[in-house]
């Protein structure tokens, strides 16, 4: 995922988590869903759908993935106003 300088960047949260190797092998959401208790499944797969996951720099859309170890960031925007 490409994060654009400051005067560009969407308003939110990037979250950072590395997955050991401990981790691998399970779907990719549903690991990230594991080790972010604040995050639901479904929004990490929102999330993942948008192009707001990356691994390494790789932007990640495919859910259904297997986890693999290495550092992940997770782009979280901010909650619309109601």
């Amino acid at each position: 995922m490409i994060i654009p300088d400051d005067d560009e960047a969407p308003p939110g949260e990037v979250l950072a988590l590395t997955l050991g190797v401990e981790d691998a092998g399970g779907r990719l959401d549903k690991t990230l869903a594991e080790h972010l208790p604040d995050l639901s499944r479904a929004r990490i797969q929102a999330l993942m759908a948008a192009g707001m996951v990356s691994r390494e720099g790789k932007v990640l859309t495919d859910t259904s993935a297997k986890a693999q170890a290495g550092d992940y960031e997770l782009l979280t925007p901010p909650p619309e106003a109601a």
